[in-house]
């Protein structure tokens, strides 16, 4: 249930998420830096298993992972306990010094112990990689326009794709993805409301935080906007910044 988008601008390499969860789930820790076999790297923290969503590290390379929920439901899974998706992203986190890099560090490792994922890592070039794990096969290749935008969702997946897709477009017809008109994008409320908007409300679950992460020359920057939880259509709280100097 999360939303993915991403374009080169002016002022370097931009990645925008939009985390939906359970309601349920507590709210994550703030963005703060973090290090991993010595790499530094910038992540707000999921308190429940320790993992995040989304990361930057100081070689100027990013990494997102959504849940992939048709995989699951086509592949159920054959154990009762796994490692939390978000931690395989920490882990990346540390060990990538460019976009390319993402497959060999996937391969090696037990998949088994995830549930199905679409994990992504984009540079400071804007080159990146897409890895999909349907539980059973893992397929890779080189991010491309194409795939933006990536979104996912629990409900009537295939109506919530399609309708978040269709909005994408309208959004960047006349002068392709911006900042500008992705930002908008990721704030952005479908005709229909509900589950089927980028900014999305259900009353199980809704998106939680909108982030931003800029990889820039001389340093990479992430902006966080955590959503408030009261209220049909509740507001986001004021923005809050993270700066780390890249090597």
């Amino acid at each position: 249930m999360c939303t993915l988008t991403w374009c080169s601008g002016e002022h370097g390499v931009h990645l925008f998420f939009n985390r939906d969860e359970q309601r349920t789930r507590p709210p994550a820790e703030p963005t703060a830096r973090h290090v991993r076999h010595g790499v530094r790297f910038l992540a707000p923290l999921d308190p429940q298993a320790g993992g995040t969503w989304l990361s930057v590290n100081e070689h100027g390379v990013a990494v997102a992972i959504l849940n992939w929920y048709d995989a699951e439901h086509a592949n159920p899974a054959t154990t009762a306990t796994h490692r939390s998706r978000g931690l395989l992203v920490m882990d990346l986190a540390g060990s990538l010094d460019r976009a390319g890099s993402l497959l060999a560090r996937l391969f090696g490792q037990d998949l088994a112990l995830y549930r199905p994922f679409i994990l992504v890592s984009l540079d400071a070039h804007g080159h990146g990689a897409i890895c999909r794990w349907d539980g059973l096969q893992l397929a890779a290749g080189a991010l491309t326009p194409g795939d933006c935008p990536l979104t996912t969702s629990s409900f009537d997946t295939a109506a919530v794709i399609a309708a978040r897709r269709m909005r994408y477009s309208a959004m960047t017809v006349n002068d392709g993805p911006t900042p500008e008109s992705l930002a908008a994008f990721h704030h952005s409320r479908d005709p229909r409301g509900g589950p089927y908007s980028v900014t999305m409300t259900r009353p199980d679950a809704m998106t939680v935080s909108f982030s931003h992460v800029v990889i820039g020359r001389n340093d990479v920057r992430f902006y966080d906007q955590t959503r408030q939880r009261t209220g049909e259509d509740p507001g986001y709280e004021p923005v809050s910044e993270a700066v780390l100097a890249r090597t």
